[in-house]
């Protein structure tokens, strides 16, 4: 596909996501209890049906080639160190549990999948597809049902005080965990090309699900239900948005320069904003909703602004 023909899939994948916020922005001002409401079980509906259906069911057919295994654990290598950063500053920041988990979350989750993806396909063609799946599947899944799930249990408000309970959250909030794990027992062939082929089309129903309640989280956590536009940007966002837009990109960057080959679309897939799954990590456990919405907001513009400068660039 030319760059000239697929503009207008990035531009649907842009109008999606400000329509549906501008949905959710509308629900909440209508009917605020009705809209919160509906946005605690979209975020349910992604947490505990679509994640699992969609990792079970691809996880099995994962192909990883030697020509990609460097450029995924130097995926691993960058994702941790930013990690690690993000919890050293909240730290020096003394910010509470669920600010600090939430400032973490959202540096260490990039939305890679339906936004990486597509994005790999137009700026760099058809054939950068199969890697950014791989990303996705192969580093940042893991990394949300085991990273994030596993800060936002150790952090959030809701997952209980003891470790043994907060232990017992992790594991049955986190369906995608034992989705995965029995995704790769499974035989390559267990499930038909067509079920594979229709849980790609669940995935089209995350984006909007989750910009909606980012919609309703952006209205909701602002002062009297105004919507703050932009959202404000306080310290945590601050940082969550430099390290997932800026650091992250740049040290991945400056580590690919020690191996040969890294595919062209994992560039695009470290390159890519705060994951919209940091927003069902903080509904599931109780992380600050505030900071979390915030911080995917301004990091999404920033990305897709990127993206459109990559774009001009290449063409």
């Amino acid at each position: 596909m030319g760059l000239d023909r697929a503009w207008p899939a990035v531009l649907l994948i842009v109008l999606a996501i400000v329509a549906s916020v501008a949905i959710g922005v509308g629900a909440e001002r209508r009917d605020r209890a009705r809209a919160q409401a509906l946005a605690r079980r979209a975020l349910d509906v992604l947490l505990y049906v679509l994640l699992p259906i969609v990792v079970l069911t691809n996880v099995g057919r994962l192909d990883v080639t030697a020509g990609v295994a460097a450029g995924i654990g130097l995926a691993y290598v960058t994702v941790i160190l930013v990690s690690l950063t993000a919890w050293l500053i909240t730290r020096r920041m003394r910010l509470p549990g669920p600010q600090a988990g939430a400032t973490i979350v959202t540096a260490m989750l990039a939305n890679t999948g339906y936004l990486g993806i597509p994005l790999a396909g137009v700026l760099l063609g058809p054939s950068a597809v199969p890697a950014a799946v791989a990303f996705d599947l192969v580093v940042s899944l893991p990394m949300l049902y085991l990273g994030g799930f596993g800060v936002a249990a150790a952090l959030g408000a809701d997952a209980g005080e003891s470790p043994a309970a907060r232990l017992r959250a992790f594991l049955t909030r986190n369906l995608a965990l034992p989705a995965a794990v029995t995704g790769l027992l499974l035989p390559t062939g267990f499930f038909t090309d067509g079920v594979v082929d229709a849980s790609h089309v669940l995935v089209l129903l995350i984006a909007p699900l989750g910009f909606f309640a980012l919609g309703v989280t952006l209205t909701g956590e602002s002062q009297d239900g105004e919507l703050d536009l932009p959202p404000a940007v306080t310290p945590p966002v601050a940082v969550a948005v430099l390290l997932r837009n800026a650091v992250a990109p740049l040290l991945f960057l400056a580590l690919s320069t020690l191996v040969a080959d890294v595919p062209d679309a994992f560039f695009v897939a470290a390159a890519m904003p705060c994951g919209l799954n940091a927003l069902t990590a903080a509904h599931g456990y109780g992380l600050d909703a505030q900071i979390v919405s915030a911080a995917i907001a301004w990091s999404t513009v920033l990305a897709l602004i990127g993206a459109a400068i990559a774009g001009a660039i290449l063409t």
